[in-house]
């Protein structure tokens, strides 16, 4: 399974923007998102600041801006790379 996680806050539209584009894509191909809060830690609001939304797919990341092909792109480079490891696995 593929997991997504995108960084983002609160009133932000980009952020907004880019789970609903996210979701939308759920259907085409599946995966596990996980939505974290970059206020909700010094940390990550320092690593962070202002360039939420930040999508992380496997080993790729997208940071804003971007679009909903850029992050369906994104999946679906994930979704092979996925399929690869797992095919050396059953070797």
């Amino acid at each position: 399974m593929i997991h997504a996680i995108l960084y983002t806050r609160q009133n932000c539209s980009l952020c907004d923007q880019a789970q609903a584009d996210l979701e939308s894509l759920r259907e085409e191909i599946p995966f596990e998102l996980v939505l974290i809060d970059v206020d909700s830690s010094p940390e990550l609001r320092e690593q962070y600041g202002s360039r939420v939304p930040v999508v992380k797919i496997g080993p790729y990341h997208l940071q804003a801006p971007f679009k909903r092909k850029e992050l369906e792109v994104t999946l679906q480079a994930a979704k092979t790379r996925d399929e690869h490891i797992s095919s050396i696995e059953a070797l």
